[in-house]
């Protein structure tokens, strides 16, 4: 008979210890798995910011276009520090 809070609680050095016996095969499919899940947590939270109607459309392309000033300034200083 099993209850759902008579889970077993491993500390992250002992999941650590667990993760470093896998092969290293397996290490990298947990890595991917784990990043996949972070960046979907990551995407949900950005989403759950933008409530419909929360921002207005001038807003939006306000905050695109700097957002694509500030890429192309990083991409400028990176050409022109490749070059020297």
């Amino acid at each position: 008979m099993s209850f759902k809070n008579d889970k077993p609680r491993l500390s992250f050095e002992e999941i650590v210890a667990i993760v470093r016996e896998l092969p290293t095969r397996k290490q990298k499919q947990l890595a991917e798995e784990l990043q996949r899940a972070g960046l979907k947590a990551k995407w949900d939270e950005i989403l759950a910011a933008f409530a419909p109607n929360m921002i207005s459309e001038r807003e939006i392309v306000r905050t695109s276009k700097e957002v694509r000033r500030e890429l192309m300034e990083e991409r400028r200083n990176a050409v022109v520090a490749r070059r020297r």
